[in-house]
């Protein structure tokens, strides 16, 4: 019987890891049982993304199988580090937590949620030695964990910051990173001095490309700092004086339907893709408004994402969809359509770094949804 070739054992195995969009683990392990051949990619997988939530025990079986303890084979063990690429963390202030954080070597996004007050300075020192990764989520109720764990990545380019639970807002240190993704969680009242904060950095504005913060975008966003590579914005809304101040956009992503014609009217030219809220009672005056963006003169709207709102019954909205898919349709836009639950699922929602790979595609046909 001939034998397939490498790659498509690969993708196969890679493809028929799924069970309804979800990676299911125990699928898995059952491929890494079929042949040596089909070992190691159903190994090197199922260790791609480890999520360690359950305490200190699953941090020892991480720890006993990317140490060799588990095998005598070095060279195995030291494959088995270099495949994780994503590492989510609940931790606290026990080192074993860094442990597992030394023995991912090829480490390129790390997730963490904190519930200590601060690191222990033998934790935070070993940190330092830390792989250079490029995607950090950071989920803290305390601030000094929060800046603390920040200060040790210096060469992040995605950050996914959720301060939510944090009311005091200081600033220890002048950030080194070049973001060109930032993604921003906090109270209203947080959302300009962490924004000031996270950009006194030398070069950081300059190198941003995507923006997603919770609240309204405070006007001295624009007025007073300069993003001139900025092309995706995700906001709650952004004020009508301040649309004239936003740079040349590819995609704009906002909570609140803009309230006139005359705010369509204002938004940048440049934009492909408008991400916008259900409008159940108003979508007449939202079709109004794409109509007058799509009339003007050097407009190049090409896609439209509407999320429908999960507080309303299915049955009311369904009008207002198939009025704006129609709408689209002999437009010729591309038109997503957002329903939750379903938006929100981890099969349907890219991490940080696939989200950052896909608004590199902005300017083709393939089209950012979140």
């Amino acid at each position: 019987m001939p034998r397939l070739p490498t790659e498509l054992v690969a993708k196969v195995i890679e493809e028929a890891q799924y069970d309804d969009l979800l990676p299911r683990y125990r699928w898995l392990r059952r491929y890494a049982l079929v042949s040596r051949e089909w070992c190691p990619y159903a190994q090197s997988l199922i260790f791609r993304r480890i999520v360690l939530v359950g305490g200190v025990e699953q941090c020892e079986k991480v720890i006993a199988a990317l140490s060799g303890q588990l095998s005598s084979d070095a060279e195995h063990t030291a494959f088995l580090r270099g495949c994780v690429k994503t590492l989510i963390l609940s931790m606290d202030h026990r080192q074993i937590y860094v442990d597992v954080l030394m023995l991912c070597t090829n480490l390129v996004e790390l997730g963490v949620k904190l519930h200590h007050a601060c690191f222990r300075p033998e934790a935070l020192c070993r940190l330092k030695d830390a792989p250079k990764i490029k995607a950090l989520h950071v989920r803290s109720a305390f601030y000094k964990p929060m800046y603390q764990l920040l200060s040790v990545f210096p060469d992040i380019e995605s950050l996914d910051l959720d301060a939510r639970s944090m009311r005091n807002i200081c600033e220890p240190f002048t950030p080194q990173w070049k973001l060109r993704e930032l993604r921003l969680y906090c109270i209203p009242q947080s959302t300009l001095d962490l924004l000031s904060w996270i950009f006194s950095g030398p070069s950081s504005r300059e190198s941003l490309e995507i923006l997603h913060i919770n609240n309204d975008a405070p006007s001295e966003l624009f007025s007073d700092m300069q993003f001139p590579n900025l092309r995706s914005l995700h906001a709650r809304s952004v004020n009508e004086e301040d649309v004239r101040r936003l740079p040349p956009l590819e995609e704009l992503g906002l909570h609140v339907v803009p309230p006139s014609q005359q705010s369509f009217a204002r938004l940048p030219l440049s934009i492909q893709h408008l991400l916008l809220p259900s409008t159940v009672d108003n979508v007449e005056n939202l079709v109004e408004g794409l109509t007058v963006v799509q009339h003007t003169s050097g407009c190049s709207l090409r896609a439209l994402t509407y999320t429908r709102s999960p507080q309303v019954e299915r049955r009311v909205e369904e009008k207002d969809v198939r009025v704006l898919q129609l709408y689209c349709h002999q437009n010729e836009l591309q038109f997503r359509f957002m329903d939750p639950p379903y938006g929100a699922m981890p099969g349907e929602v890219g991490t940080v770094i696939s989200t950052y790979e896909i608004s590199q595609k902005l300017s083709a046909d393939t089209y950012l949804i979140c």
